[in-house]
């Protein structure tokens, strides 16, 4: 019977196990065959351990800074603090406290905790994009259309969306790939509308 903690394949919905979690590469559904790319924080596995650590405090026992009736599991790396599995933060192989994450993250010390990213297929998209779309400015396609081409290849393996579930890891995002097209196909027209004119 499926519990509310358990992943479920998007498609025929049927609980996945562990052995189907944090692959780190695209694996099919052992049940319907969907590929998918599932990635799931540690905590997931800590489901049972959460359940034992919400039982009160008995004596002689430590609990949680933040939760003093829950039992401490684990102590901050940081500040020494004793944290619930609730509060425990598990970074780069570190056990930190939500204080300390968000401490170090201000004082630079975190410097791998991405709360925002450049989108560059989006940029690329509304370079080529944008001028095809208002008319009066599709002569702009002539700068941009070469520059998407250099731009989106070098920003070819960028990372996409923090929060997208489609995207590939390592692999261009479809909206780079269609905007890099979408400059080559332009650069292109370019090209034979300036031979047309040369030729005539």
């Amino acid at each position: 019977m499926a519990t509310a903690h358990q992943v479920h394949c998007s498609k025929c919905r049927t609980p996945l196990g562990p052995e189907n979690l944090n692959l780190q590469t695209w694996a099919p559904c052992p049940f319907c065959r969907e590929v998918l790319f599932i990635e799931a924080f540690p905590a997931l596995a800590r489901t049972e351990a959460k359940a034992a650590s919400a039982t009160p405090v008995v004596d002689g026992e430590a609990s949680c800074f933040y939760h003093s009736s829950k039992k401490a599991a684990q102590v901050c790396d940081e500040c020494g603090r004793f944290l619930c599995l609730l509060c425990d933060v598990d970074f780069n192989g570190r056990h930190l406290c939500p204080n300390c994450l968000e401490s170090g993250q201000k004082k630079g010390k975190i410097s791998k905790l991405e709360k925002r990213r450049v989108r560059h297929d989006k940029i690329a998209l509304r370079l080529v994009g944008l001028p095809v779309l208002l008319f009066p400015l599709i002569y702009f396609t002539l700068f941009t259309a070469p520059f998407v081409l250099i731009y989106g290849f070098s920003k070819w393996r960028s990372p996409g969306s923090i929060v997208s579930e489609s995207e590939r890891p390592g692999r261009p995002s479809r909206l780079m790939v269609f905007a890099w097209w979408l400059a080559l196909f332009e650069t292109i027209a370019w090209v034979v509308v300036f031979l047309a004119i040369a030729y005539h």
